[in-house]
């Protein structure tokens, strides 16, 4: 019987002509899969600081009384699908390895999320995460005016307003909006967040009301979407590691 079943696969591999596989084909195989693996949490780390830098705004505009609702809610589901999206294919070629396949999924969720949220922090920490957060936020006019909804703040009937920094002093800014036009606005009774730097040409949003026709007090000033979590002195200062 024994003989007899060697004979039939001896007898299979001689009829189809099958050639052995080096071992180098499996050490490579195993290789791509690890970098792939690699490649999809790698990017789900970047996903999940954008989730916790938007979650971080929406808060603190509740506290302020803004509702952030038109630019929160749906910009997290994209995100949150895609993160979900990253971790499926990841853990799915987790399972192809020769460690992943012996550990129940359940497991391979819970290293996978410990991963993403200690991955995350890191890059915030070295300020990767903030500054990718901000570029894909702010220089991408798909994601800045569909996803994170940028458009609704070029209504200065609504005062609201997005632009770049011509000039800041303690008294006022001089405020160049999307569509190129220069505003001038009185900043001594408002909130200006701590994440924004003061620094000529960088990209903020305003809350203002009319005191006049020609004179403008803002009432918050605060960062573009995705610098959020950043502040100067991470930057400037070099302390990447300090909250």
């Amino acid at each position: 019987m024994k003989n007899t079943f060697k004979d039939a696969i001896l007898g299979k591999i001689k009829k189809e002509n099958i050639e052995p596989l080096p071992k180098s084909y499996f050490t490579n195989k195993q290789r791509i899969l690890w970098i792939s693996i690699g490649i999809f949490f790698f990017f789900a780390m970047f996903i999940g600081w954008f989730l916790f830098d938007n979650t971080t705004e929406f808060f603190w505009m509740q506290k302020y009384g803004q509702r952030g609702w038109n630019y929160f809610f749906f910009p997290n589901i994209v995100w949150l699908l895609l993160l979900l999206v990253l971790i499926f294919f990841g853990l799915k070629r987790l399972k192809d390895t020769t460690v992943g396949y012996r550990n129940p999924y359940w497991k391979d969720i819970l290293i996978g999320i410990v991963i993403i949220f200690v991955g995350s922090f890191i890059l915030r920490g070295i300020g990767i995460g903030p500054m990718m957060h901000t570029f894909i936020a702010a220089d991408i006019p798909v994601i800045s005016n569909i996803l994170y909804n940028g458009s609704s703040w070029d209504s200065p009937e609504n005062g609201r307003l997005a632009g770049n920094i011509s000039q800041i002093d303690s008294a006022k800014i001089e405020f160049r909006d999307i569509n190129g036009q220069i505003w001038e606005i009185h900043i001594e009774n408002a909130f200006i967040s701590p994440f924004v730097e003061r620094k000529q040409d960088e990209k903020i949003r305003i809350l203002w009301h009319k005191i006049s026709p020609t004179v403008f007090e803002a009432e918050r000033v605060m960062p573009w979407f995705g610098g959020w979590m950043r502040s100067h002195k991470w930057f400037s200062e070099g302390r990447w590691m300090i909250w």
